[in-house]
This record gives structure tokens, C-alpha cells and sequence, in this order.
């Protein structure tokens, strides 16, 4: 599969292929999109105790999702193709010449600038969340190494998200290789001068991520964990060495073919896995900082908990505003109700025969469901008392189903 407007007559590697590096970039930021959603809920609606690590994580995957939405749009317009494709096939207007080339120069200036922001703010979101992780009196030196790399890593990040944003003047040079201007670093379109600048900044990256992953383990290494608390955090450092391992294939990459510059020119057939390795990096940095807020609240999403599927509405009412069937002893007098004790029905402790009883109670249930559950048994009971006490099926009193209560009077004697 290749875009639209460039007839491609070779063939290209898994890499370069536009479906590729489309799959790869947005299945991971899925990925990165679910965790940060997950240690949201976990801070907010848990914990309920969000700190800055939670903002800057968010802030960093935010930046990345725009990064990943300017490398799917690179993909229409010419990444893992050849340079010479582009300018022979691009279908220009007669005054604009480059003018597919100009395109994605201009989102590779825009991703550019996704990735330094992006690597900027995950650092500082780990840093942060160390520092609420260990305490300052019992782990003294994490929070002085986590200090200290806060300012290295916020002087890093303003220095290479600045050269980014301001390599050309003016900055529509970037994209615009007809307009007069100067460009340095990653702006310049000489090997020599944008080469070292990507270079730099994949080496230092590195470094600050391997520094980052070995702060907390002289301090985990004292810790008492269970087994499960064990595998939960090899499995971060797991993705924390992953994170490492795609920062050096990405400088491997560089370095081997100069930023796209070497054996010759071509940054667009060159840049491809580079891309894919800039995604894996810093949306599996994402996964790692947001694993240990949320892992362990898993088990408390159940799915096998009760499930409503009729609503009663329960009201508090007074038995004396409700009107009573009555029932009878030998099928002509009324049952005697008038010993019935008036309170409410929440606290009721009213001495009804069983045959009210269960007359009276459809009144306070209009659900049939329930009217059934509630109603019912004490009809099956009824049916059954009176059949044991006249085979004959004639009407019998059944007030003698339920004890009378006898008044315990207490006198005070003398001792």
C-alpha cells in the first residue's frame, strides 16, 4: 500500500510500508491512551489524591497523540518512500514547486516537536512520582537524585524543544526550501549540521532514561514484598528496559544512516523506522509511569457483582392511611382487627393474623415480581395450615398462627 499520487515500481521493506508504521503507531498509543485512563481513575476516583506527576503524564500524552496523528499524516505524504519519487511524481500547482515535499516537512517539523515535548514531560512525570513514592526521611538520597534530574531534565527539554521550534528564521523555512532565511540543527537541510543535532539528542535521551530506571532500585532492594508485589514490579522494569532498548536502536538508526543522510540522501526512506522506534519509545515510557498507579486496584474491577434488574421503591408510611381487607373466621363475620397495633410500617410490629397479613401487604408492593416473592410464600404457608387443620377444605380461623405477646409487668422488691 502506498499513497495516493506516487506510483511506487519498488518494492518496500515491512518497515517502510505506510499500513505499517500506521498499525504500530496507533495501536500503541491505544495502548498508552487505556493506561493513563486507568491511573486517572485510580488517583481520582481511589486514591483521590492526584499530584503533578498525574498532569504531566497527561500533558505527555497529549503531546504524543499529536505526534502520532502528524506520523500517520507523513505516511500520505511520502514517509518510507524515495525523495526522487516524491519530486517525480508529486502532482504540484504550476506556481508551488515541492509542494508534496513542502507538506511533509512541515509535519516532520511539527513531530519534531511532539517528540522533544513528549520525552520532556514523561521524564518529569517518573521524577515526580518518585518523589511521592519515597518519602523524604527514610529514602533521603532517591529525593536528592530526583531533584537534581528535575532540573537537568527540565533544562534539557526547554533547550531541544526550543532549537526544534526555532531552527529557521524565519520558522516557515522549515518547510519552505525556497524562502531566504538561515536554518541551524534540526532546521538545516545539510547532513552536516541536522545529523549531529539528532544524534545528541537520542544519545542524551537515552542516558536520562537509564539513569531515571536505576534510581528506585538501590531503595527497592531494602524493601519486603510479596510475591505478586515482586512480579508487578519486574514487569515495569521489564517495559522500562524496553523503553532503553527502542532509544538505542533509534541512535543505532541515526547513527548508521547519518539522520537519513548516508549512504545518500534520503531522509523520507531513511526516517521510517525511525519514526516507529520514536512511537514504541515514548508511548511504552507512558505505560511505565502509569503501571504502578493502577496495577494493583485491578482486582477491584469485578464484572460478576450483583446486577439490578427491577427497582422497588421502598416509602415510609402509616399503617392508618392504608385501607385494610378483612378476612373471615367462618366465612360470614369480620376478622376482629381491633387489636391491630397503628405504627408505622418501617418499625411495625402490629399483631395481624396471617391471612391480613398477606392481603394487607399487596398494598405496599405495586411490582408484581416482588408482590410474588414477598406475598407468596406466606399464601403457600396459609393454604398449607388450613388444609392440616380442615381436610375438608371449609374456612378456618387461623388467628392461632401467630403467638399474642404477653405484657411482662416487673416489680421492684426490696432486698
Amino acid at each position: 500500500m502506498v499513497p495516493a499520487g506516487f506510483p511506487v515500481t519498488y518494492d518496500l521493506p515491512v518497515a517502510n510500508r505506510p499500513a505499517t508504521v500506521q498499525g504500530v503507531s496507533i495501536a500503541i498509543q491505544i495502548l498508552a491512551w487505556i493506561a493513563v485512563i486507568l491511573r486517572l481513575w485510580a488517583r481520582i476516583k481511589l486514591i483521590r489524591r492526584p499530584g503533578w506527576d498525574d498532569l504531566f503524564v497527561v500533558l505527555a500524552c497529549l503531546s504524543v497523540t499529536w505526534g502520532t496523528v502528524c506520523v500517520v499524516l507523513e505516511t500520505f505524504w511520502g514517509l518510507g518512500l524515495h525523495l526522487f519519487t516524491i519530486f517525480e511524481y508529486t502532482k504540484s500547482p504550476p506556481d508551488q514547486d515541492f509542494y508534496a515535499f513542502a507538506i511533509y516537512c512541515k509535519l516532520l517539523f511539527l513531530a519534531n516537536v511532539s517528540y522533544a515535548c513528549s520525552t520532556t514531560l514523561i521524564k518529569l512525570s517518573i521524577l515526580f512520582q518518585f518523589r511521592r513514592l519515597f518519602d523524604r526521611r527514610n529514602h533521603p538520597v532517591v529525593n536528592i537524585s530526583c531533584l537534581v534530574l528535575i532540573c537537568i531534565t527540565i533544562v534539557w527539554g526547554l533547550f531541544f524543544a526550543l532549537v526544534t521550534i526555532f531552527g529557521c528564521h524565519p520558522i516557515h523555512k522549515e518547510w519552505d526550501v525556497l524562502v531566504d532565511g538561515n536554518c541551524i540543527l534540526f532546521g538545516s537541510k545539510v547532513a552536516a549540521k541536522f545529523y549531529p543535532a539528532y544524534a545528541a539528542h537520542t544519545a542524551s535521551n537515552m542516558c536520562l532514561d537509564i539513569l531515571i530506571l536505576a534510581i528506585p532500585i538501590p531503595s527497592l532492594a531494602t524493601l519486603k514484598l510479596r510475591k505478586r508485589q515482586k512480579s508487578g514490579l519486574i514487569g515495569v522494569f521489564s517495559i522500562g528496559l524496553i523503553v532503553v532498548i527502542c532509544s538505542v536502536i533509534r541512535l543505532w538508526l541515526i547513527v548508521k544512516t547519518r539522520a537519513g543522510s548516508y549512504p545518500t540522501q534520503d531522509e523520507t526512506w531513511y526516517a521510517a523506522p525511525i519514526v516507529i522506534m520514536s512511537c514504541l519509545e515514548v508511548n511504552l515510557a507512558i505505560l511505565c509511569a502509569s503501571m504502578p498507579i493502577f496495577w494493583p486496584y485491578l482486582p477491584r474491577l469485578s464484572f460478576h457483582g450483583i446486577k439490578v434488574v427491577r427497582e422497588v421503591i421502598i416509602r415510609n408510611e402509616t399503617r392508618r392511611d392504608r385501607p385494610y381487607n378483612t378476612s373471615t373466621n367462618d366465612g360470614s363475620e369480620p376478622t376482629d382487627l381491633s387489636g391491630l397495633e397503628r405504627t408505622n410500617s418501617d418499625t411495625s410490629v402490629a399483631r395481624l393474623k396471617r391471612q391480613d397479613t398477606a392481603e394487607n401487604l399487596r398494598h405496599y408492593y405495586k411490582d408484581s415480581h416482588v408482590k410474588g416473592l414477598v406475598v407468596g410464600d406466606l399464601e403457600m404457608q396459609q393454604a398449607q395450615t388450613m388444609e392440616e387443620r380442615d381436610p375438608a377444605g371449609k374456612p378456618g380461623h387461623t388467628a392461632e398462627a401467630w403467638a399474642e405477646p404477653l405484657e411482662l409487668k416487673l416489680k421492684r422488691t426490696r432486698t
